[in-house]
């Protein structure tokens, strides 16, 4: 038809003329017309053709009627309804089921309830559709009174509402009232995404799952499962993985390492983001040789590495200590895949040697850079010379990083702490005076911890605010407990200018503690600890949770701006931290005089056996029993 093709060039005017020259319209040809006037709103002439169509005779069906229906919708003519509800009685077409969804919306829209429970459905019951147009103008009604009765402040009001709309198809009142509300929990977020996935808008809820996870929202089950349908209806492959790829990286942040390689193992087919993603996120928890282990696998199955996926491997490799590996893999990069180091990579070597003590070779490696190095690798030596005391060169790596990062207060504090370290507290003076100098601040550190949903946060500052309170009788509790099993204080984590017990007192107060402890008192027993430092955790924070761990016997996970520490039973995956010391080596010294113990008890004579022990003020070992028992 010459009509039809002006229809899909979007030329209507044209297309109603040719139609206007046809000798014989059939059936089709008159549906056609009708449908294209409807679909771009021309309600009137929707009528005057479909009023032309009875004239001519030609025959009514539910396809033509359904569009002379919503015309009368369209301009809100209410007898006009009514006289096609009655030409549809006339031809039994009341109950079908494209026929009566459109009168039931015609007159739910106008107001009249009554005429809409006239309409009859086949087989006795409504269908989901019919169901949607007959409550669509209660629940309208029940949002207008909460609107006048100023309910919608109620997050869960607001939340139940955009599920409402979702449920009933009508997604953009439900899009409209999300970007309404001020505070937009998961809950919330979950129930729009979920609205836009069961409806066949899956792109839209790919989109407003990833301004989701832009907004720091962690998703929940809900919203899972309606990715994952989205994703499905999609049928696109590319998505799915992006999606799975986004998991992996927001689980692995969180701390969840173990859900976020079931995540991966849960991909189809694996592209070279989602491999480097979950390389790098076992590197980010110390777990360096199951990062390395991906990685061999990732070259077994033909997958070939890219420039993220090196500095993935090369970061689990600075952040354990191999050294061999490291400089193997950063040689192979080049050599085998033909990609060129830039400055991340640089950064990373020279954070590995560092970090091994290797700082001399560090250096080296930086002037024999083939580019000008930047602030990532200078500030990788300056943050080893900090572990390693090295003040004066540190001084000199200062003069290079300060152009480059002109605007940051990064810089001075960290030489300032390298001072402190050393005792040199006349230049950690000046220091922080040229830093006030030019207008800049120190961050100001704190932990944070999420107890059922709350988020609580703690500065060292905060610590007379915690005398004579749980926190701190429960604290000094484990810290005598911690003494006997061998903790001493590191003082030189205390960067500022006063005498020993002053010191001591201020280790106490560190936010990481505060929030260890807090986290103790208020979870359940036996819940992982899990704490988040806006800055590197504190040295002696960190050999504090290994002897809280092995005392509670709870698992503590430290997260930092660098990785994750995931302390148990008195070890961390990160190793040490300087020259700290483990308590599990006391632990097997315990262990063994208890031996030493059960043996000389053995020996004894006498119905009752009372030993107290104290070695190096390790332990404290009370043992009582009756000789026959033991």
């Amino acid at each position: 038809m010459i009509f039809g093709a002006y229809i899909q060039l979007g030329s209507l005017h044209v297309a109603s003329k040719a139609f206007n020259h046809i000798t014989f319209e059939n059936l089709h040809s008159w549906n056609t017309i009708l449908a294209s006037h409807s679909k771009n709103k021309c309600f009137y002439d929707v009528l005057q053709l479909f009023k032309r169509m009875l004239k001519e005779g030609k025959l009514v069906d539910s396809f033509n009627l359904v569009f002379a229906v919503k015309a009368c919708f369209g301009l809100s003519l209410f007898q006009g309804a009514k006289l096609f509800h009655s030409l549809a009685i006339k031809l039994r077409l009341e109950g079908d089921p494209y026929v009566a969804p459109a009168l039931m919306n015609v007159y739910t829209e106008l107001g009249s309830l009554e005429e809409a429970h006239k309409v009859p459905v086949r087989g006795g019951g409504l269908d989901s559709s019919l169901w949607k147009c007959l409550c669509w103008k209660r629940r309208k009604t029940f949002h207008g009174l909460c609107i006048k009765r100023i309910l919608l402040i109620l997050t869960f009001l607001q939340t139940s509402l955009v599920d409402m709309y979702t449920k009933c198809g009508f997604l953009d009142f439900a899009l409209k009232l999300f970007e309404e509300i001020s505070l937009r929990d998961v809950v919330v977020w979950s129930a729009i995404i979920a609205g836009f996935a069961r409806n066949g808008r899956a792109l839209e809820s790919i989109s407003m799952f990833r301004q989701m996870l832009a907004d720091s929202v962690t998703p929940n089950s809900v919203t899972f499962a309606s990715i994952v349908l989205a994703c499905s209806s999609l049928g696109s492959l590319k998505q799915g993985r992006s999606n799975y790829t986004s998991f992996i990286d927001m689980y692995a942040k969180c701390g969840c390492i173990v859900t976020a390689y079931r995540v991966f193992c849960q991909i189809p087919e694996k592209n070279v983001f989602s491999w480097s993603t979950m390389i790098n996120g076992f590197g980010m928890h110390g777990l360096c040789a199951e990062a390395l282990n991906l990685f061999y696998e990732m070259r077994s199955v033909n997958q070939l590495p890219n420039s993220v996926t090196f500095v993935s491997v090369l970061s689990a490799c600075s952040h354990s200590g191999r050294i061999e590996e490291g400089w193997s893999h950063f040689k192979s990069m080049s050599r085998d895949y033909g990609i060129t180091p830039v400055e991340e990579h640089y950064a990373c070597m020279v954070d590995l040697l560092g970090r091994a003590g290797k700082i001399d070779e560090a250096l080296s490696f930086i002037n024999n850079m083939p580019t000008e190095p930047g602030a990532s690798a200078w500030g990788a030596l300056l943050g080893a010379c900090r572990i390693h005391r090295r003040a004066e060169l540190a001084e000199e790596v200062a003069k290079k990083l300060l152009p480059l990062e002109s605007d940051q207060s990064g810089v001075y504090v960290m030489l300032s702490n390298i001072y402190a370290d050393v005792g040199m507290w006349e230049m950690v003076k000046k220091t922080r005076l040229k830093m006030c100098e030019k207008g800049l601040h120190k961050i100001v550190g704190f932990t944070s911890i999420e107890i059922e949903e709350k988020l609580y946060l703690f500065s060292s500052e905060d610590r007379f605010a915690y005398k004579n309170t749980r926190i701190e009788s429960l604290w000094n509790s484990l810290k005598e407990r911690m003494r006997e099993l061998g903790y001493v204080p590191d003082l030189r984590f205390v960067l500022h200018d006063v005498d020993d017990e002053v010191k001591q007192e201020v280790l106490c107060g560190h936010s990481e503690k505060l929030a260890i402890v807090f986290g103790l008192l208020n979870s359940g027993e036996g819940m992982p600890i899990r704490i988040t430092k806006n800055m590197r955790v504190c040295g002696d924070c960190h050999t504090a949770s290994k002897f809280i761990s092995l005392i509670t016997r709870r698992k503590i996970i430290m997260r930092d701006v660098k990785r994750f520490h995931h302390v148990q039973d008195g070890v961390c995956s990160c190793g040490t931290i300087g020259n700290e010391e483990s308590p599990r080596r006391h632990l097997d010294t315990v262990n063994a005089l208890l031996d030493i113990l059960r043996i000389t008890v053995r020996q004894c004579v006498g119905p009752i056996c009372e030993f107290e022990l104290h070695f190096r003020g390790l332990i404290h070992f009370s043992y009582q029993a009756k000789a026959r028992e033991i």
